[in-house]
């Protein structure tokens, strides 16, 4: 955001309107990841999405409770939606640290 406090009223105008869809997207998951963690991952992430996490997960050195071994493809209807919305916060806190 600071990045674009000096820009144009309209730069300004777009990015408030996307930042503020990301965050109403991650106060929902939130909420839903601690609320119905038994949900599955399907129900707010698409399966491309679901794909990636045993990338994100061994990036950070994070084991997905879901995937059985490496040597197996990821069972993208195994995967909950609190471990999905866990390693998401990982991995955000992850990248803020960087």
């Amino acid at each position: 955001m600071e990045k674009i406090a000096h820009g144009t009223a309209e730069r300004i105008r777009r990015a408030v309107a996307i930042n503020a869809v990301i965050a109403w997207r991650l106060a929902e998951l939130a909420l839903l990841g601690r609320a119905a963690a038994e949900l599955k991952a399907l129900q707010m992430f698409g399966k491309s999405e679901i794909a990636v996490l045993p990338d994100c997960a061994g990036y950070m050195g994070f084991e997905l409770r879901c995937w059985k071994s490496p040597d197996t493809p990821l069972a993208i209807d195994d995967v909950s939606l609190g471990e999905a919305v866990l390693l998401v916060a990982r991995l955000g806190a992850t990248r803020s640290r960087e």
